[in-house]
């Protein structure tokens, strides 16, 4: 990509929402946050990597089924078999899309690419199992033991499984990590992180009605809350390192 890219998505308006527009914006994404994380944040090295093979595996899974569908709607219809007929595979038209980051290091010819893309999405695959299940920002909560590579080698039931029982260990855990969505893409960005709110503000509607909040002193309701700072130390909060110590328990061979 060109120098100075990284400061504006400069896709035209009809390209947004299609393929090529799509995979563009994904490879801006890791280029800034890679950028940022290496400057500010190098705690979270591995989140915007890990973001890029996530949506890249989600996208390509969701062309591949769209052009399954409409090879089934028009099966019976007659099509010219021509050259300008023929669409390119969805594996070609994502190669063609990502050169830019697949020809680097020792990758420098068109084969070797697609090969390397090949090797991506089977990682691709279990974090964005991972980034269905609970949003984005999971990545930000994954422990340093489980690394890229311990991931690739985890049966893809091993992670369903380790999912499941996430969710009935702790049936909070996926809208607490949506809540982190905005600190994700702040730190990612390179944008300002997400304004502080009072305790009161974090009240659910719930919570309000239950009154439970009224045990509360005033001075309590009315202090500001920091949900975000944790991140930038070197120890996650108990609670979600206990979380996910098991979660390396489910998923290691």
């Amino acid at each position: 990509m060109a120098p100075g890219r990284e400061h504006a998505l400069a896709i035209p308006e009809l390209l947004e929402n299609s393929i090529e527009g799509q995979l563009e914006r994904f490879q801006l994404q890791l280029q800034r946050g890679n950028k940022t994380v290496a400057g500010k944040h190098q705690l979270l090295s591995q989140v915007p990597w890990r973001l890029f093979l996530a949506n890249v595996y989600i996208l390509y899974e969701q062309e591949r089924e769209a052009r399954q569908t409409r090879k089934r709607v028009r099966k019976d219809r007659w099509r010219p078999k021509t050259p300008s007929a023929r669409q390119a595979t969805v594996l070609v038209l994502f190669v063609d899309n990502l050169l830019p980051v697949l020809l680097t290091g020792i990758t420098i010819t068109r084969q070797e690419a697609e090969a390397k893309f090949e090797r991506w999405l089977p990682l691709g695959k279990r974090w964005a199992k991972l980034v269905q299940a609970y949003g984005p920002a999971i990545l930000l909560l994954i422990p340093y033991s489980l690394t890229n590579e311990g991931l690739r080698t985890t049966g893809l039931s091993a992670v369903d499984d380790a999912v499941r029982y996430l969710n009935s260990y702790r049936p909070s855990l996926g809208a607490d990590i949506h809540n982190l969505t905005p600190f994700l893409y702040s730190i990612i960005e390179d944008r300002p992180l997400p304004d502080q709110k009072l305790h009161l503000e974090l009240l659910i509607e719930s919570q309000v009605a239950s009154e439970e909040h009224a045990t509360q002193p005033l001075e309590e309701l009315f202090k500001f809350t920091d949900k975000y700072s944790y991140f930038m130390s070197e120890a996650a909060p108990d609670a979600y390192q206990s979380t996910f110590d098991d979660f390396i328990s489910w998923t290691t061979p």
